[in-house]
């Protein structure tokens, strides 16, 4: 309970600032897991694999209504 209200304000200017570069490493983190072509760079394979498999559903559908 000995603090200043010097020492206060510098723990609450390093605790923003703290929180800010978390905020930070979050929004880029999250660009990457909502990213489909960093999705697509990581597993090439598993998207083109779904890209065909939804084709392929997507012409087997339209060709029952006809």
């Amino acid at each position: 309970m000995g603090e200043t209200t010097t020492q206060i304000e510098q723990h609450i200017y390093e605790e923003r600032k703290h929180l800010g570069q978390n905020l930070n490493k979050l929004q880029r983190h999250t660009r990457e897991v909502l990213s489909w072509r960093a999705r697509f760079g990581a597993y090439p394979m598993v998207a083109l694999g779904i890209a065909f498999s939804g084709g392929l559903l997507l012409a087997l559908v339209g060709n029952r209504k006809r």
